[in-house]
């Protein structure tokens, strides 16, 4: 394999085993025996085994005791792993372990959703948008925003992408599919960032780099962006940087650079500074510049080509009249701490040592200087956005750089703490006890797991009721997980509820959502079977649902720039301003858009409204506008809800 060397030359690097009783096997042993291929296949066959344990036993999140299952059979795996290790020191069982790891993964998310068929965070937000564009895909081939029909996506669109066509293929409703597709890609998310990881330092090191990944960004309903993060960094070093063990070739590099930028491009936008300086000192340095700058070049044109289909129709569509503004939320996080290495916690502490190890060892170690330069890219991005949000209003999406910055600084603390572990071994004044490692390792994996539970169960804090069980407490705060809550208190497309729904509101948490399937048979007996009219909606759960056409997002800054919110806005205006029903009924049908098939709207008072979020003045009409005659009307709905269907 053509690769990289550690001055930036060019040339074949083998790879280097972990241990030599592992050398010493023949080929096919090795292959058989590699970490990674482990973390894989003991993934895939524990995985289904661990989604199954829910449903065996009954589970019911809410109930502290079924809630805390996972953590004693995670326990028992951990211990009977551990043991493995200190009797059997071979990369090998580090791979299991990592594929446990991601099994266990399973078990919690399974565990934390079993009752319902949604997502975490339900059919809502920024989940119910992905749920969209997944909806979406089951009608297109093209790239597509999820709300408005006709324009190409502004968000990654390959992970919604695969989980709409999974849908067409398995004939079920993609949003029936975003809860399994979540649990795979967080899940798989750790065997990915092993297997990269592991090309550059030794298996243990990698199992504890990407469990303290996930123990930072815990989000599995940003799935997507997990994955992502797993594998940017690794992903940087062997390519962009000069490991030890060698880059990767441009073309796997080129391959990998393609599914993370189309699986969620942020975090190399948010590292881009840091990218740049950190090639051009690779350059610098390089034996064979011109070499380096192909291999790099090679990569690039991989992932621009095979990103291609939704790059170049974003591009025409923002030539001709897109607007920005997804980046103009003032979101409560724009003010957060940019210092997470600052928290006076478990996980401040190692990402303080983190900072320590990148500067100490900036010099002598292969890693220490591309991650101090990465992270100073992160800040640069930052600051320079914060200016630009002052000034101008639009933010750059900075604030989402703390899951980046806290990624670095804990990979560096457990590549900080290899480097120096023989040293201190060497000058103690008594041996290290054997198994040190394993404990340490151990020790990180069961406090990433604990991590994750916290974050994924519907709460981590009970209180007791009078029949003496406990159940999550409404008043804990942050103990809640309100996603997780939300997927059960979701109502289903019929207006039914999840089995634990009573659950979820006795937590405080209540969803109420349009009759989307009364609305939509309503339409089909007007339209004709499969109709997918194009719609104004105040409530974007409908889109999230059924596979109709958007006019307009009902949330300014969540809308894609492709979709030119304000025009369309000030056209929908302009619709409303006509009072006399025909010439309504005519202005609606030819906007500069398109025809608007239906209107959801929302009765407030005597007039009927659509307010979008991040707007300030609704725009209003009135039940006089919809002649009966032009529209089949439902009124009085669920939700406050009007629903108008042309004819």
């Amino acid at each position: 394999m053509t690769t990289v060397g550690p001055a930036g030359d060019v040339g074949h690097v083998p790879h280097r085993p972990d241990a030599p009783a592992h050398a010493r096997r023949g080929p096919l042993a090795r292959a058989l025996a590699h970490p990674a291929l482990v973390a894989a296949v003991a993934w895939l066959v524990a995985a289904p085994l661990a989604a199954a344990v829910p449903v065996w036993t009954g589970a019911d999140p809410f109930r502290q005791q079924d809630a805390d299952l996972p953590l004693a059979l995670g326990g028992i795996v951990l211990a009977a792993v551990a043991a493995v290790a200190l009797r059997r020191r071979e990369p090998w069982v580090t791979g299991l372990a990592a594929g446990l790891f991601a099994a266990f993964t399973v078990l919690l998310m399974r565990t934390a959703l079993h009752g319902t068929p949604f997502a975490f965070e339900g059919a809502w937000s920024d989940t119910g948008r992905i749920s969209a564009m997944a909806t979406r895909y089951t009608t297109t081939w093209s790239s597509s925003d999820g709300i408005v029909a006709g324009v190409p996506s502004e968000y990654p669109p390959l992970f919604p992408y695969l989980v709409g066509k999974a849908a067409v293929l398995l004939d079920e409703p993609a949003w029936r599919l975003l809860a399994p597709a979540e649990i795979i890609v967080t899940s798989g998310a750790v065997v990915a960032g092993f297997a990269l990881w592991h090309r550059l330092v030794a298996a243990p090191v990698a199992l504890a780099a990407i469990v303290l990944v996930f123990a930072v960004f815990p989000a599995p309903s940003k799935s997507y962006e997990v994955l992502a993060l797993a594998v940017v960094l690794p992903w940087l070093l062997s390519t962009v940087g000069r490991p030890e063990r060698g880059a990767l070739g441009w073309l796997p590099a080129g391959l990998i650079g393609a599914v993370t930028f189309q699986i969620y491009f942020g975090f190399l936008l948010y590292a881009a500074p840091g990218i740049l300086v950190l090639a051009w000192t690779v350059r610098r340095d390089a034996a064979d510049r011109t070499a380096y700058v192909l291999h790099l070049a090679k990569t690039a044109a991989v992932v621009l080509v095979l990103s291609s289909w939704f790059l170049v129709p974003y591009a025409v569509a923002m030539a001709g009249g897109g607007k920005q503004v997804a980046d103009m939320w003032d979101a409560p996080q724009s003010s957060e701490s940019p210092f997470p290495f600052l928290q006076p916690t478990p996980l401040g502490v190692v990402q303080l040592a983190g900072l320590a190890a990148m500067v100490w060892y900036r010099r002598s170690a292969w890693w220490a200087s591309p991650l101090l330069t990465l992270l100073l890219g992160v800040y640069a991005y930052r600051v320079v956005n914060m200016a630009r949000w002052g000034f101008t209003g639009h933010t750059g999406l900075y604030y989402y750089t703390t899951p980046l910055i806290s990624a670095l600084l804990v990979v560096a603390a457990v590549l900080g703490a290899a480097e120096a572990a023989p040293r201190v071994a060497e000058r103690a004044a008594r041996p290290v006890p054997p198994g040190t490692g394993v404990a340490v390792v151990a020790a990180l994996t069961a406090m990433a797991g604990f991590v994750c539970w916290s974050s994924w169960m519907p709460a981590s804090r009970w209180i007791p009721k009078d029949d003496n069980v406990a159940v999550p407490d409404p008043a804990s705060g942050g103990w809640l997980n309100r996603q997780t809550v939300q997927a059960h208190a979701q109502r289903l497309p019929g207006g039914g509820r999840p089995r634990y729904a009573a659950e979820a509101a006795e937590a405080g948490v209540h969803s109420e959502m349009i009759p989307v399937e009364r609305i939509r048979a309503a339409a089909e007996r007007i339209r004709g079977a499969g109709a997918a009219p194009a719609t104004v909606s105040f409530d974007e759960q409908l889109f999230a649902l059924l596979p109709w056409r958007g006019y307009i997002s009902a949330m300014r800054t969540a809308s894609a720039a492709t979709a030119r919110f304000d025009d369309r806005l000030a056209e929908l205006r302009r619709v409303a301003s006509y009072g006399d029903p025909a010439r309504f009924a005519e202005e609606s049908a030819r906007t500069r858009f398109g025809a608007i098939d239906v209107f959801v709207l929302r009765r407030e008072g005597t007039g009927l409204t659509f307010r979008p979020l991040q707007v300030k003045e609704p725009v209003r009409f009135s039940r006089a506008q919809f002649d009966p005659a032009a529209w089949k009307i439902l009124d009085g709905l669920r939700h406050g809800g009007f629903v108008a269907i042309r004819r």
